[in-house]
């Protein structure tokens, strides 16, 4: 009898610690390093690297870039371990966190997240710009939000079979740092999918 017990209690343990890893898929918490991330746009004087910096950020430790003010947008994108076959990440929640610097002026609109594969791609538009503190976004993956397929002047809500052809081959995982025309910072720090 005691044997038995003891076998559902490290079965129901293991099953608990495997729940766990499964409700978080990949994530970016930057407490050592940049893990990976780069930035594409007019950031950080041509530099691919973002600055990371262990102190502060929504959790200790972010990434940031600096915009150059070339008149394009910016953004943070994504290390290998986000890409690939990730059709699981339909239904899921990308949690994530942004600040701009300085004040929440001359704002312009841009898709704020960008998947694709190849020439494919799928944005999603947030409601509202990140403030000069830190801005905790919770992004759901699906066809109940604010998704949208193709370019962004001629955009189209995202279908569930167009998401999912994005995810099962995904080369490009975007998240907007620009907010603001002119000269500007953004942070991004806890990027989590779950």
């Amino acid at each position: 009898m005691r044997t038995h017990i003891q076998f559902y209690i490290m079965a129901l343990t293991v099953m608990i610690l495997l729940w766990g890893c499964k409700n978080e898929m990949v994530s970016s918490h930057f407490k050592e390093n940049a893990e990976d991330w780069t930035i594409m746009g007019d950031a950080q004087g041509d530099m691919v690297q973002p600055t990371y910096t262990s102190q502060g950020g929504a959790v200790d430790g972010y990434i940031q870039a600096k915009d150059d003010a070339a008149g394009g947008v910016w953004y943070f994108s994504a290390p290998k371990k986000f890409l690939g076959n990730k059709e699981s990440y339909y239904g899921r929640t990308l949690n994530y966190s942004l600040y701009q610097k300085p004040e929440k002026n001359k704002q312009f609109d841009s898709p704020d997240i960008i998947l694709a594969s190849g020439e494919n791609q799928i944005f999603y538009l947030v409601e509202d710009s990140p403030d000069t503190t830190w801005t905790q976004y919770r992004v759901k993956i699906g066809t109940d939000t604010n998704w949208f397929y193709g370019n962004y002047k001629d955009k189209s809500e995202a279908t569930e079979a167009q998401i999912k052809s994005v995810l099962s081959n995904l080369d490009k995982f975007w998240i907007r740092g620009e907010y603001r025309t002119g000269d500007d910072y953004g942070g991004l720090d806890e990027v989590v999918i779950e």
